[in-house]
């Protein structure tokens, strides 16, 4: 797990409950949610984390993780990963939501802040952060060389080439 990969999954889910929470249907759904609550179910059965995975579904995500600090969720979980994953800004964020009474939610400041810029694609800019972090540790023969290639091979092609 890298901070990257840890960064999209917090994003995911807080864009996640955003969306749900701005819809007005009684069973909204949203693909972000799935998405971050998906990762986080991988990580769990990666650290065999077995028990977490039957609270893993939407319902009980909100109700038993989202109303908790992030690093709550790792609770129980073995020492290297905590280690790890401490290292992480996103693993002190606090609760996404606060619960009322009649189970609906609210966003918290946190949750807020990390959708501030929601035209903003989370997933694109943190590849595209991790691609240069990777590109950044190389030489600068190297990294002229692979930033020449990715700009002679485009991954779209041009029209006008076809």
């Amino acid at each position: 797990m890298n901070e990257l990969d840890f960064d999209l999954m917090v994003r995911l889910i807080a864009c996640g409950l955003f969306e749900k929470r701005q819809c007005n249907d009684k069973y909204s759904y949203s693909s972000k949610l799935f998405a971050g609550i998906n990762r986080l179910a991988a990580l769990a059965a990666v650290n065999e984390q077995y028990d977490m995975l039957s609270d893993l579904h939407e319902c009980a995500f909100i109700e038993n993780y989202a109303v908790k600090p992030v690093k709550t969720w790792f609770e129980g979980w073995n020492n290297y990963f905590v280690k790890m994953v401490e290292k992480f800004d996103l693993y002190h964020i606090n609760a996404l939501i606060e619960l009322s009474e009649n189970r609906r939610y609210t966003l918290t400041d946190d949750c807020v802040d990390l959708i501030s810029d929601l035209e903003k694609d989370y997933a694109n800019d943190l590849e595209q952060r991790y691609i240069y972090s990777l590109l950044s540790k190389l030489s600068n023969e190297l990294y002229v060389a692979v930033r020449r290639f990715i700009v002679e091979n485009p991954i779209c092609a041009d029209e006008k080439n076809e």
